[in-house]
């Protein structure tokens, strides 16, 4: 059984991206450098298989080499969440035995996402996920783009389940501050999803923030948690408000999964290869990106 408790479930946890090869299958060498990489710019826990880690296009045998590369290389440093998403109960709950024999301490799941789910499906869902892994379970909320939303009264209910943790959301600030107040009793671990609203859902009581922007600015996000965290407010501010500014400099590009990759590969991780058909960045978006990072530091 993990070492770790709920409680370690806080701060800053990259959903890492996962460095493959020309075949899509994982380049374990990048895969440590980054790990690494996150791990010395402050990140707290590490999720792996997540959205950003390109979960949905990578197969079984990938997926699983994926988590014990990170298992391996964290080395009981931080915890390590894995994501069990699947396209229903039996998978998931398959997929969360594999995180458990691959040394995972936490799992993480989306609904499953090829039709819409009732929030009573959702509730018999993650139960029976909970139900039959010894893993601790965070939900996983982001209405676009599998059109599923987990209400805050639905989350609320499934935090009364003791093998139930947590929640990775993605939606809208007022849907993560009213997450967090309904399920506060429960010591409930809210993770923030999007980067925007990272600062402000911290101040409402959000145990930390699961954003995908931390694979390359992990610091910068670190800075953010650590000065809400001491209640230096106005430097926090002025740490989201450059997130902000460095998140406004992307509109246009290929592809959200593009930049991470591309951003890794100037910084000398893993190579700029993403699972087939998204685009990765043309090498005109590569130039802007290498000024952009240079811009905020982040070379």
């Amino acid at each position: 059984m993990t070492e770790f408790t709920a409680d370690d479930v806080k701060g800053i946890v990259p959903p890492i991206a996962t460095p493959i090869n020309k075949d899509e299958t994982v380049d374990e060498t990048g895969m440590r450098r980054l790990v690494n990489f996150l791990l010395d710019n402050g990140a707290h826990c590490i999720f792996v298989m997540g959205g950003t880690g390109e979960f949905f296009c990578l197969s079984d045998r990938e997926k699983r080499r994926a988590i014990e590369i990170v298992v391996d290389e964290v080395a009981g440093k931080a915890p390590v969440v894995a994501g069990i998403t699947d396209l229903s109960t039996r998978r998931a709950i398959d997929n969360a035995h594999v995180a458990q024999e691959a040394g995972a301490d936490f799992m993480a799941s989306l609904p499953p996402f090829f039709f819409s789910m009732e929030q009573d499906w959702m509730t018999n869902f993650y139960t029976a996920v909970a139900d039959d892994s010894d893993l601790p379970l965070l939900l996983y909320n982001i209405l676009n783009p599998i059109h599923t939303n987990i209400l805050p009264t639905t989350a609320k209910a499934l935090s009364e389940h003791p093998n139930i943790i947590g929640i990775k959301d993605s939606e809208e600030f007022a849907h993560v501050q009213e997450v967090v107040l309904l399920t506060r009793e429960n010591d409930f671990k809210v993770l923030c999803g999007l980067e925007s609203h990272f600062y402000a859902a911290l101040n409402v009581g959000a145990a930390g923030g699961v954003l995908s922007a931390s694979n390359f600015s992990t610091a910068l996000c670190r800075e953010i948690y650590d000065h809400a965290a001491a209640g230096n407010n106005e430097a926090a501010i002025e740490s989201q408000a450059k997130l902000n500014r460095l998140l406004a400099e992307f509109q246009g590009f290929s592809s959200w999964w593009g930049i991470v990759k591309t951003s890794l590969s100037i910084l000398g991780l893993c190579e700029n290869t993403v699972t087939h058909p998204v685009p990765t960045c043309t090498d005109e978006e590569r130039e802007r990106l290498k000024g952009i990072l240079a811009r905020y530091g982040l070379l």
